[in-house]
């Protein structure tokens, strides 16, 4: 299942230890994530990977952190967790704009 605006820094820094990156300072990714916007991926009441979009709050933006735990890579979460993070979006839209 895939939840929007919902990611803790709990669960964001459980994933990124998952897979062996660094861990940014707290302080730092409580604002990241008030301000962007995040999808998690839970399965089986497990949260196993986690995607983020980072805006302008205009036009641009850039999806970053996309990372889904070792155990559960190579079978579609990741994408799944894009194809969300895109439909999410365009449906922030009004009518007629475009992406």
């Amino acid at each position: 299942m895939i939840e929007y605006n919902n990611l803790s820094i709990l669960e964001y820094t459980d994933i990124l230890n998952s897979v062996g990156w660094k861990i940014p300072a707290l302080r730092l990714l409580k604002i990241s994530l008030e301000k962007g916007i995040s999808v998690k991926y839970v399965l089986d009441d497990e949260v196993i990977g986690m995607a983020r979009f980072v805006t302008d709050g205009g036009y641009a933006g850039l999806i970053m952190d996309v990372v889904v735990k070792a155990g559960y890579q190579g079978k579609g979460y990741g994408k799944k967790m894009m194809e969300s993070l895109i439909d999410y979006i365009r449906s922030q839209l009004l009518e007629g704009e475009e992406m």
